[in-house]
């Protein structure tokens, strides 16, 4: 499916994990074969990074809900330059030409810019968050702090970058 031809410029409110009490909200702004990436939205309406899904574990998608419409009204009023003026809520804006592999390319990028990432371990139901020192055909180096993780690239369910828990984290450090 093209879901980024579907729901191009629209407000999405997606359910991708298996509890479908838990979603986010967002705008899709890139897609490969295999991926979509969110531009995705915290509950009062500040950017909150972007995630990357698989589409296989997509359940569903809402649009033009009572809570899309309140949604949409506080991001509008959040994006406005007073507010996004501090580091804590300016976050990165991701422009990526090539979309063929869009998960390792991500990666990349995130390391390539120092961008704090949540990875998400697939059947495990934890994650490893840092940030990215090294992405491989196989692995991913995590640092974080004075931890190191490394994981199998095909064990990532999906991936929260420069999310703003993790611009939290990295003024802390």
């Amino acid at each position: 499916m093209k879901f980024l031809q579907k729901y191009n410029s629209i407000l999405i409110q997606i359910f991708h994990e298996e509890d479908l009490c838990r979603y986010d909200v967002g705008y899709i702004t890139m897609e490969d074969e295999h991926h979509i990436v969110l531009e995705s939205f915290d509950a009062n309406g500040f950017k909150d990074g972007y995630i990357v899904i698989p589409k296989y574990n997509i359940n569903l998608i809402q649009t033009n809900s009572e809570y899309l419409k309140k949604m949409h009204v506080l991001i509008k009023e959040n994006t406005l330059e007073n507010i996004q003026n501090s580091y804590l809520f300016k976050g990165h804006k991701i422009n990526i030409k090539n979309q063929n592999d869009l998960l390792r390319t991500l990666l990349v990028y995130a390391k390539d810019n120092k961008l704090h990432c949540t990875i998400y371990i697939s059947d495990e139901g934890h994650d490893v968050a840092g940030w990215i020192q090294n992405v491989t055909d196989e692995h991913i180096f995590v640092q974080y702090h004075e931890e190191s993780f490394l994981i199998h690239i095909d064990d990532v369910e999906y991936v929260e970058i420069d999310s703003l828990v993790g611009r939290e984290n990295a003024l802390v450090m």
